[in-house]
């Protein structure tokens, strides 16, 4: 999973997982 892949993933999927990747870039 690559940051910018992990970061497309939070938005359309509200996860708290993902959420938090998102927040990094």
């Amino acid at each position: 999973m690559d940051g910018l892949a992990g970061a497309g993933e939070a938005i359309r999927t509200p996860d708290p997982n993902l959420g938090k990747v998102m927040l990094y870039p």
